[in-house]
């Protein structure tokens, strides 16, 4: 198949004319002006007299598609540099290809998908040749090209091959199994979905014309796993590519999605899950081309088969806002601040920068005091700092600087940045790691702020990420600065959300002339909405809408035209009228299409109330106007009776229902369809610039607002996406935040014309700003003429133009984060002039290392991965993941670090995902959302398999972070191992022979550093060489990685190979600190370094009391669990210990732990974090009984429902033996003394209540909680005679003792809860039978009112849900948890009285409520169905929700009759026979439900009612009640009768005190029931059990239960 080209589209029908000659009040059929208007109220295209023009036609050759892959060119080129359009000597490329950067496309045209040519993309630099002269324009011209070219070189590759791919699918049939991941020639990957057909299109308030595609889904997507499964985001790009094999001519269209709908919620229109459909608005929204292209495929006008492609990733305004303000800037001349420094017309010249613009005010002074301590403002006079002198004066300069050290806090490196950048209007600041970079762009602020004059403009604050933009206005509010405001939607931060724009904006009173133009902004972007609304409903459907069928009646069937909106006139001089008639603009045309009379005034005016409906999609005020709407109605009545009383009425008026529809018929054809489509397009066009109105409008407003605020955040995209509204501020300082990641272009963007002062600080030589094409990065050799991944920061700093001096920069030079020999690594390659902060001196070396920096070098080589599998596109080293896990796991285990301290850093997402892989069985893993993102869209990672926990809902504590390096710049870690993965016989180096990369590799580490990797293979770059050499001269690389046990120096162990991490023996030294030691710093040091770095902490001491008489000790294990969740323990042995000094500290968190305040707690113990989450009884001692204890699932359950604390498990993790321990478990008691547990057990006499083994684990209760009255008085220490009531083990008595009433207590609670479910119930039930009348006549068949009746059955149909899932919680988290507990305690306490009842009714009786809340909601559904059906053929829409809610109902109904009847079989084994008929009769409704909507069950129905009735005659005084109403016709009817209601108002009237069991074992109060309301059988001693044959039970779950209770009754 060849010579396909790209599709075009025929002119449009509609006429051109200039927009002064139309009338921009004229919608729907309405205008403000009425006949009066002079202008013209035609649909016509518009001639953009003031804005843009269209782009010129290029006289290109037409491109054609080719079957070959599209692979990169033979010569080795990326890029041509003749020049663009005419331009280039072989001409235009396609049609795309425009000179001016102000006509080209953002996204790529079909042209230019299917161009083989290489593009112009220019080289930077004045010394490359360029079309243009103008320094500026060029400058601009460059930045737009590549920094387009770099986002649509990928869209157009994979638009490229997903079009060859449709081509040559012609011929083959369409599988509904196929795989939907495919990747082009070049390795790009995206994903194809098949069969696509545009379904519907709607019309959305903001995005206009959205559209509605179905495609075949794939087994593997269907159901809900669709939307679950990462496809489709919202705001996602997507193309859909058409193929027309007629003419041979192929179409891409640009989408982005508003909603994915999975297969399941698509069943409704398909009847099968075969098929899933997607919501998308056209990505711009201003291509009427676009739009017109999938008007009239849907219309028939066009045939095409397409495919529907996802781009991984792919997020339009992430560069779109970007591209357009430079063209803006390009076309409209807009000079840029510091145009001359940054785009210097002469290569030659040396860029000098002026100082700040507003400093040249006369006497201009900085206020430098908001940096000085308190306590120098009063001592001495205001600090000012003078920009003249401060320029000019060397005295003055070094005065001030010493001023600066002496009264602030900054080093002075940041006094000497500070000056200059406050003296520079376009200064730059370089901050080597850890130098304080946004410490001194918040001084900064902090100055300029304080410093304004009577015009008090903000900062502009911008950033590259929301993260970066987060930290830096979270310093600046943390300093004071509360004034702020915050632009766009990206932040994460909760403290945030109240400085928001939209926020701010919200308390901010509007003028009257704001609310005046906001108001009617707002009317014509409802009424265009609406009027689009109409036209959409009319292109999905077969009919002729109104809006279609008016300007041709106008213009050809005058009487006829005037006869239909003569019905509509309202008053000119009333707005709100003429509002109210345009919402039901078309209501006299769709009232004679279906046969209305027009003397039948009540039936026009019903018409115009349903056309009205509620359908004011921004819920305006006017609505509730009812004196408007009392005269438009009689105004529609008079204009009826003129109408029909003048005489010519009688021309459309009188015709038959049939003769209506063939002269509908007849017009319709008459109308040429493509205008239609055009006009459509149109009225989508002119939406949309009321919507651009509407916005534009409202940021005089948010203008307002940020006038008055001190600093204005945002992003790069934010400041692009908003330069209109920031342009008006005519802010004069800016201040950028990590510069150097930020691409020239985007810095662009920040340099409003009215910018004075801009500040950037950041450094060039870390990581640089990202890019996708590496032909355009200075890294690679074909890019380092491009070099877009080159920022501002770093061309004004190292320019690579000849002859071009660099700007002047200022350094920090001091750091903060690495200890010195970290450091070293910094200065011996990029930093020599870096110096360390005398804190660096006091990092701790690494816990279990021999050296805090050691590079670990290897000769083994990088894995060879499968062409075919995804690590084909990455690399990975498994001998470096073998040696990372085991060195990570090994500082863990020496309990010093949490998993959190730990970073994993690698330059390869192949390396990422295998130590993913790896460790995320073995501890929590955090992963970047960059990471997570790109491992997913390489398929080195499933969504299925992404487990891995977010900072926002998991607690970073426990979590390892791994990293690439590029998503590690700006974070640190203590300890940071570093793999470097390449390994090969090429020496191949990869992403690490940049200097950047490197640089921040090996600066991310506070206090050690370990690299993984082939030193000899990394020396090839000369930074690596470097450092190479600097660790071979100080002995810090080798083979082998030592390690020493922390508390034996002398002990050291080589690691060569993975497992020699498990060969370390461990440590059986115990942790003593003894009085002697000569050292109590020291000992203190360990105290806290224990206390705050483990989970929790007990300290061994032997001889004196010595740690419990260092307060400072006691403050600090106070202080750590005050602040933590978590306990530290001070455990004593041999030794009698002032325990109330302890127990000060640790009462407060230690209320759930056992061996806290004199509980049995097991000496010399060391809780760490080394499991996960596991408790490891510790060895070489008896077990604690206290903590064996509580793994008794009945003695858990006895504290929980007995009102005492919590499980022990959850405060402790891992328990490890330090030492010896004495021979019986130790109690330590709040007055001091101490006992071993068995002593003190015999002097409470707690043997003669448990049964308690060897150990003093308590197995069983020996006696009934009644017998234990005797032990009611509180537990004495036998030494000193204090009360011990704070020991679980012995004040449990009293709970034991009062177990029987608190047993009736929970019966009395749960029976009032039923009885008010019940009354609930019914009032809902009584509220949607009262309110169904007024509901079916809110019900409007018209086709302007589908989404309000939709929102109208979906209310009506959860009216049910609040209670339901009231019912559903209180079940599950009380009743059915409770019924649970009584069957252990049962088992704990053996054959007690209080507990003989294991038939408690309670949790089948919520079953019960439950199952009546679906009948009645199902019922409400069957009888909304039957109120559709009869609108139904009125609408399509009103047939679709017809039919979506009949076949939910009926699939809920056979599910419930489902699910009923195993309740039914647990009522028939407790014998709860009253609930077996309820369920009985409920059954039967679902049944009933059914056979109103003309579906069947597998339910015997006849069998059912039987049993019913059978019940009702056996059992008279409880179900016999039922007996009456137990035919199904009746069924619903008799579950509410009067008898009903008692009983449950009965069991909410539960009398405390009365308790009772029946026969059965059924509870009830014998105030409040005379007998048993189950089963009606009288209280008489329990029979002995007779053998029950367990084959009658159907259902596994009733047979276990009764096997259960059988054994605990025995």
């Amino acid at each position: 198949m060849t010579n396909i080209r790209a599709s075009s589209l025929r002119p449009s029908t509609l006429q051109r004319r200039p927009l002064s000659t139309l009338c921009t009040d004229y919608v729907g059929g309405f205008c403000r002006h009425g006949d009066n208007c002079k202008k013209s109220h035609d649909i016509c295209t518009i001639l953009e007299e003031d804005s843009r023009p269209d782009a010129p036609a290029i006289d290109s050759q037409p491109n054609w598609l080719s079957l070959d892959p599209r692979l990169p060119f033979s010569d080795g080129r990326s890029f041509d540099d003749d020049g663009p359009g005419n331009r280039s000597k072989a001409g235009a490329r396609h049609q795309n290809d425009h000179v001016d950067i102000h006509h080209i496309s953002i996204l790529p045209t079909t042209d230019e998908i299917l161009c083989r040519r290489p593009p112009f993309v220019p080289r930077k630099g004045p010394q490359h040749k360029h079309h243009l002269a103008d320094s500026q324009a060029r400058h601009l011209d460059i930045n737009f090209r590549q920094l387009r070219y770099d986002h649509t070189e990928s869209i157009i590759d994979i638009c490229y091959h997903a079009t060859q791919r449709l081509v040559t699918s012609t011929s083959q049939p369409q599988l509904s199994d196929y795989e939907v991941r495919s990747e082009t020639p070049q390795g790009r990957r995206y994903s194809l979905f098949q069969d696509v057909e545009i379904v519907e299109l709607d019309f959305e308030e903001r995005n206009g014309i959205v559209v509605r595609l179905s495609f075949s889904c794939p087994p593997a997507l269907r159901g809900r796993r669709l939307p679950l499964s990462g496809h489709f985001q919202k705001g996602m790009l997507a193309a859909l590519i058409g193929f027309n094999e007629a003419g041979l001519c192929v179409s891409t269209t640009f989408l982005e999605v508003v909603l994915c709908q999975s297969t399941t919620a698509m069943k409704v229109r398909t009847g099968n899950e075969l098929r899933a459909s997607i919501l998308l608005s056209f990505a711009d929204r201003q291509d009427i081309e676009a739009v017109r292209r999938l008007l009239y495929i849907m219309q028939g006008h066009l045939l095409e088969r397409f495919v529907l492609v996802e781009f991984p990733g792919a997020l339009l305004a992430g560069y779109s806002f970007c591209l357009k303000k430079l063209q803006e800037l390009s076309g409209n001349k807009t000079e840029i601040a510091f145009s001359s420094l940054i785009a210097p017309s002469d290569s030659s010249s040396s860029p000098i920068p002026a100082q700040p613009r507003y400093t040249t005010a006369k006497n201009f002074t900085y206020n430098c005091d908001v940096l000085r301590s308190a306590e120098y403002h009063e001592k001495y006079s205001q600090m000012t700092l003078n920009p003249e002198l401060m320029r000019t004066n060397e005295t003055y300069h070094k005065e001030f600087l010493r001023l600066l050290a002496e009264q602030t806090t900054l080093d002075n490196g940041q006094a000497v940045a500070l000056c200059e950048n406050l003296c520079r209007g376009l200064a730059f600041t370089q901050g080597p790691p850890g130098t304080g970079k946004t410490f001194l762009g918040v001084a900064l602020a902090k100055v300029i702020l304080a410093s304004r004059t009577s015009e008090r403009k903000p900062i502009l604050a911008v950033c590259m990420t929301n993260h970066a933009l987060d930290s830096f206005l979270g310093d600046l509010h943390g300093a004071g600065v509360t004034k702020l405001a915050r632009l766009g939607r990206g932040s994460k931060e909760d403290w945030v959300k109240q400085f928001q724009i939209s926020e701010l904006a919200q308390r901010m009173k509007s003028t009257q002339i704001e609310r005046m133009e906001i108001k009617n902004a707002r009317l014509q972007l409802e009424g265009l909405t609406k009027e689009g609304v109409g036209w959409c409903e009319a292109l999905n459907q077969e009919y002729t809408s109104w809006p279609a069928i008016r300007g041709h009646l106008k213009v050809n069937f005058p009487a006829a035209f005037e006869s239909f909106v003569g019905l509509e006139s309202v008053s000119e001089a009333r707005l709100s009228d003429i509002r109210l008639a345009r919402k039901a603009g078309g209501f006299a045309f769709e009232y004679w299409c279906q046969g209305g009379d027009i003397k039948d005034v009540n039936q026009l005016l019903e018409r115009f109330e349903t056309m009205l409906g509620d359908n004011d999609s921004l819920g305006r005020r006017e609505d509730a106007d009812l004196h408007s709407r009392e005269r438009v109605l009689a105004t529609i009545t008079r204009n009826a009776e003129l109408i029909g009383s003048s005489g010519y009425w009688n021309d459309v008026w009188t015709l038959r229902l049939q003769e209506r529809k063939e002269l509908l018929k007849q017009w319709k054809e008459q109308v040429n369809p493509w205008t239609i489509v055009d006009q459509a397009a149109e009225i989508h066009r002119r939406h949309q610039s009321a919507v651009s109105k509407m916005k534009n409008v409202h940021q005089s407003v948010n203008a307002r607002c940020l006038a008055q605020q001190d600093v204005i955040g945002l992003t790069t995209t934010a400041c692009a996406m908003n330069w209109l509204l920031i342009e008006r501020l005519g802010l004069e300082t800016v201040i950028c935040e990590e510069a150097g990641e930020v691409m020239e272009a985007q810095t662009l963007c920040t340099l409003f014309p009215t910018i004075g002062h801009a500040i950037f600080i950041g450094d060039p030589q870390q990581l640089r700003p990202q890019v996708n094409e590496q032909s355009l990065s200075l890294e690679t050799t074909r890019g380092k003429g491009y070099r877009l991944d080159e920022s501002l920061f770093e061309r004004m700093m190292f320019p690579s133009t000849p002859g071009l001096l660099p700007l002047a920069t200022s350094r920090l030079n001091l750091q903060r984060r690495m200890q010195p020999e970290i450091a070293n690594l910094m200065r011996a390659t990029l930093y020599p002039f870096l110096q360390d902060h005398e804190s660096t001196h006091n990092h701790p070396p690494v816990a279990g290392m021999v050296e805090s920096l050691w590079w670990f070098d290897h000769q083994k080589p990088e894995d060879r991965s499968n062409p075919c599998s995804p690590m084909s596109k990455s690399y990975s080293n498994s001998f470096e993941v073998d040696m990372t896990i085991g060195l990570v796991h090994y500082l863990v285990n020496t309990n010093e670090y949490d998993f959190n301290d730990i970073a994993i850093l690698t330059p390869y997402n192949g390396q990422l995902a295998a130590l993913t892989q790896r460790l995320r069985g073995t501890c929590s893993v955090w992963l970047s959302e960059k990471d997570r993102t790109n491992l997913i869209d390489t398929g080195l990672l499933t969504r299925e398999e992404d487990k891995f926990g977010k900072k926002a809902d998991v607690g970073m504590s426990s979590m390892l972070r791994l990293a690439t390096i590029d998503n590690f710049q700006g974070e640190e870690a203590k300890v940071v191992i570093l793999s470097t993965v390449r390994s090969n016989p090429e020496d191949r180096v990869g992403f690490l022979k940049t200097s950047n990369r490197i640089n921040v590799a090996c600066s991310r580490a506070r206090d050690g550093f370990y690299i993984i990797g082939n030193a000899s293979h990394m020396r090839g770059v000369e930074m690596w060489s470097n450092i190479v050499s600097l660790l071979t001269k100080t002995s810090k690389i080798g083979g082998v990685f030592q390690t020493r046990c922390s508390r034996h120096p002398a002990n050291i162990y080589n690691v060569e190979q993975p497992e020699d991490f498990d060969r370390i023996p461990a440590c059986q030294a115990v942790a003593i600190i003894k009085k002697e030691s000569a050292h109590p710093k020291t000992n203190q040091s360990f105290v806290k370094r224990g206390v705050t770095k483990s989970l929790s902490v007990v300290m061994f001491v032997q001889g004196d009391v010595w740690i419990a008489k260092q307060s400072g000790i006691i403050r600090l294990v106070k202080k750590s669990v005050e602040r933590s969740k978590v306990a530290a323990i001070l455990v004593v042995q041999n030794v009698t210990v002032a325990a109330a000094l302890l127990a000060n500290a640790l009462a407060r968190n230690l209320a759930s732990m056992v061996a806290a305040q004199g509980h049995v707690i097991q000496s010399a113990i060391h809780v760490s974090r080394r499991a996960a989450g596991n408790v490891n009884i510790w060895r070489h001692a008896p077990q604690c009984a206290a903590f064996r204890a509580v793994e008794s699932r009945a003695a858990s359950h006895v504290l929980k429902y007995c009102s005492v604390a919590t499980n022990v498990r959850a405060c402790v993790e891992n328990v490890v033996l330090l030492g010896s321990v004495p021979a019986k478990p130790q109690l330590f008691l709040a007055c001091g003394h101490h006992f071993d547990l068995e002593t003190f057990d015999a002097h409470v006499g707690l043997k003669n209540v448990y049964d308690i083994d060897s150990t003093g684990v308590i197995k069983r209760a020996l006696v009934n909680p009644s017998a234990m009255q005797a032990f009611g008085a509180d537990v004495c220490c036998p030494e000193c005679g204090a009360a011990c009531v704070n020991i679980r083990r012995y004040a449990i008595f009293k709970q034991l003792r009062d177990l029987p009433d608190t047993v009736d207590r929970l019966y009395a609670k749960m029976g009032r809860k039923m009885n008010m479910f019940m009354d609930l119930i019914v009032r809902s039930k009584d509220d949607l039978d009262t309110s169904f009348e007024a509901f079916s006549k809110s019900m409007r068949p018209g086709p302007l009112t589908g989404k309000t009746n939709e929102r109208w059955v979906r209310d009506r149909g959860n009216a049910m849900m609040e209670v339901q899932q009231k019912i559903v919680n209180f079940r599950d988290d009380v009743v059915a948890k409770f019924e649970n507990d009584l069957v252990l305690l049962a088992d704990f306490f053996g054959n007690s009285e209080i507990l003989a009842s294991l038939n408690s009714p309670f949790k089948l009786r919520h079953d019960s409520l439950f199952y009546r809340c679906r009948l009645i909601t199902l019922e409400e559904s069957a009888r909304m169905c039957e109120l559709l059906e009869k609108l139904g053929h009125t609408s399509r829409h009103m047939t679709t929700l017809f039919r979506g809610l009949r076949d939910m109902t009926i699939a809920q109904a056979l599910q419930n009759i489902t699910n009923i009847r195993s309740s039914i079989v647990e009522c028939e084994v407790q014998d709860l026979k009253r609930l077996e008929v309820e369920l009985r009769l409920i059954q039967v409704s679902f049944h009933t439900v059914l056979e109103k909507l003309g579906q069947a069950s597998d339910m015997d129905v006849d069998s059912s009612m039987e049993k019913v009735r059978k019940t009702c005659t056996q059992y008279p005084d409880t179900a016999g009640i039922f007996l009456p109403i137990h035919k199904p016709s009746k069924s619903f009817s008799g579950l509410f009768c009067k008898g009903e209601r008692e009983f449950w108002r009965l069991w909410g009237r539960h009398e405390i005190g009365n308790i009772k069991y029946c026969t059965f074992g059924h509870p009830f109060s014998s105030k409040t029931f005379s007998g048993c309301p189950e089963c009606g059988r009288k209280v008489e001693k329990r029979p002995q059990e007779v053998p029950i044959d367990y084959n009658k039970f159907l259902y596994e779950n009733a047979f276990i239960e009764q096997m259960l209770r059988m054994k605990i009754k025995a």
